[in-house]
């Protein structure tokens, strides 16, 4: 992921977008050639909190998806830009933006993935939060509950978690896991 509230990647990316280009000799480029040919990463999410300038951010996706990845977007606001630049770049490169990983705890805490965050054929997958620092904070079992309301409401067919490393080395992340699995699943299958 790339991006963060209150960080400066997506200006960072603009200014170098905006000097050199996406192209095979710009610093971008050889940064994420060098990334895919040493590590098994095949998405990039894109997590744009305080930038929003789609024109580099449509180039910069191109860009990955040229260089073989696909690209997800990690949005908790400004859904009118979110849709309108995952359109464009699907334009582009047609299948390029694969999912949107929907922010609903924090700042996104009254996002609901089945409503105003409508991306035609691009699933979205809400993110729920495993800390009271992240609010609404949800148990397995209440993350269970959240799932079945929206899998219901406008048949979502995954989810996420923040974070991870507060719950690492513990039996929740497989409670989790289950739960949120059910929550996902057909009403026949939810057991």
């Amino acid at each position: 992921s790339i991006g963060s509230s209150n960080v400066g990647d997506f200006q960072h990316i603009k200014s170098l977008v905006d000097s050199q280009g996406t192209g095979k000799k710009s610093i971008l480029y050889k940064d994420f050639a060098a990334l895919a040919a040493a590590l098994p990463v095949d998405a990039i999410d894109l997590d744009d909190e305080n930038s929003y300038d789609s024109e580099s951010t449509i180039k910069f996706a191109l860009m990955l998806g040229g260089l073989g990845y696909h690209v997800t977007i990690n949005p908790y606001t400004n859904y009118t830009y979110w849709t309108s630049l995952v359109s464009q770049i699907n334009t582009e490169m047609p299948g390029l933006v694969d999912a949107v990983h929907l922010e609903n705890y924090a700042r996104g805490g009254g996002n609901n993935p089945c409503v105003n965050w409508d991306f035609g054929d691009v699933p979205v997958y809400p993110g729920l939060s495993d800390q009271h620092a992240a609010p609404p904070y949800s148990t397995p079992d209440q993350a269970k509950a959240r799932l079945q309301t929206w899998h219901d409401q406008c048949g979502i067919t995954g989810a996420w978690l923040w974070i991870f490393d507060e719950i690492a080395g513990t039996d929740l992340p497989k409670q989790y896991a289950r739960a949120m699995k059910q929550g996902v699943s057909d009403p026949k299958r939810r057991k």
